[in-house]
């Protein structure tokens, strides 16, 4: 390891030490400087790591090496999350979890002489469903005054608050643009100047409180309750009502199209509901992951995961805008490089996407091809087919060329190579499994 400290440069605003690139696919690791084992050795003599992991902290532990570097002391580990989930792709319902999270955590740290220098989301990561806080440079040595810092709560405010609070009193739209807009953007800069700075005033009042009695559990347990209150009933779409026949001919096509893609390790399902046919395969140990664009589907099958102790994820992802890269320098990875997986099924969407979006196979199959590792599983739907039918009465437009040639011909294109074809009884629908070019 003393051989091989390269910093990883994602990591460069760290002062308590600094992560490293590594190709283990199961650990980060993690440098401490001078000021990072201090608060190591507090945390290893007054509170333990077993405790922090019963707060909501990820699992970590210190190695036992010494390192031979003039600014690094040791190295402490983290379990590796995949994927990442940015806040950009949670659900109202998981940044509401995410938020209980965190002030949970703030409560439980403040009890053990500890606090967070960061009131940012992205701290936090989905970990098979459940929100985990992983920034250990983020922990501090509580202060002897105890006060939460009037930047600390401008921060926690503008960057985690204020998208739930919009969305909450219903103004769902605008929550999403706030959430995809930069730290810089102009509604988190100016939303004082907008009727919105009237309970966001509300929030300060409960800062001043928490600043005159020392009493901040006050405070975080307030902001968590008024986080879960909702003017407006949460939106329903076309799709949330939505459910594929299980034990037909298209689900039994697509087990044995999953099938033939053994031996692999992931799954990402695009467009994929509530996991109609992928969720067996996260039963059985594979790395799944179900995107789609209906908030009330993703959380219905998160929750199921949850109480069935299955190790599933969900992003709210829209395939024709995936997140791009992130951050400071750009140096957090886009959605094709977080979520790549071995396997990507994209069923009953290109034709869909045809007739509402105007796009084409082949731009179908650029943008699914850069998911892939391996396989790709997908459906053709033809223009006879009764659904389609119905939005050709409707005098729906749709781009050409589109036919069966023109889609095979769209992934081969993208170096993919068809291996079998399912049909179904009428000849409307096809599913394809693609294999991916050596």
């Amino acid at each position: 390891m003393n051989d091989n400290i390269l910093p990883d440069p994602k990591s460069w605003l760290d002062p308590y030490g600094t992560l490293l690139q590594t190709e283990d696919p199961e650990w980060i690791y993690r440098a401490l400087t001078k000021e990072g084992m201090q608060l190591l050795d507090y945390i290893k003599e007054r509170v333990g790591f077993s405790k922090l992991r019963d707060f909501g902290y990820i699992y970590t532990e210190e190695l036992n090496e010494n390192i031979d570097h003039n600014k690094f002391k040791t190295i402490v580990r983290h379990k590796r999350v995949k994927p990442v989930i940015y806040p950009q792709e949670w659900t109202m319902k998981m940044w509401k979890d995410a938020l209980g999270l965190f002030c949970d955590l703030n409560i439980k740290l403040r009890e053990v002489g500890l606090s967070l220098h960061d009131a940012h989301p992205l701290n936090i990561l989905f970990d098979n469903g459940k929100p985990t806080f992983i920034d250990f440079s983020s922990l501090r040595i509580l202060s002897s005054n105890m006060n939460i810092p009037l930047h600390w709560h401008i921060e926690f405010k503008k960057y985690f608050i204020l998208p739930l609070l919009v969305h909450n009193l219903g103004f769902k739209k605008l929550a999403e643009s706030v959430i995809q807009e930069p730290n810089h953007g102009t509604f988190k800069q100016y939303y004082y100047f907008t009727p919105f700075v009237i309970p966001m005033l509300l929030i300060d009042l409960l800062y001043v409180t928490g600043y005159l009695t020392k009493k901040w559990s006050i405070y975080f347990k307030a902001v968590k309750f008024l986080s879960r209150i909702n003017i407006v009933p949460p939106i329903k779409t076309q799709w949330t009502s939505y459910s594929s026949s299980i034990g037909n001919w298209k689900e039994k096509a697509v087990q044995e199209a999953i099938l033939e893609c053994e031996p692999f390790s992931s799954i990402f399902d695009i467009g994929g509901n509530k996991g109609t046919y992928t969720y067996s395969w996260a039963k059985k140990g594979k790395q799944v992951t179900v995107a789609d664009i209906d908030e009330p589907s993703l959380d219905a099958l998160r929750k199921k995961a949850h109480a069935e102790d299955i190790p599933l994820s969900t992003i709210k992802l829209n395939i024709c805008h995936p997140t791009p890269r992130l951050g400071l320098g750009l140096l957090k990875d886009n959605a094709f490089d977080r979520y790549a997986s071995d396997v990507v099924a994209a069923l009953a969407l290109s034709h869909h996407l045809a007739f509402f979006n105007k796009l084409p196979f082949h731009a179908f199959a650029n943008m699914i091809q850069h998911f892939s590792n391996k396989f790709i599983i997908t459906e053709y739907v033809a223009l006879t087919d009764p659904h389609v039918a119905k939005w050709l009465r409707k005098k729906r437009k749709y781009p050409t060329p589109y036919s069966r040639e023109y889609f095979l011909e769209s992934f081969e294109n993208e170096s993919f190579t068809p291996v079998r074809e399912w049909v179904n009884e009428n000849r409307t629908r096809h599913i394809f499994l693609f294999k991916k070019n050596e």
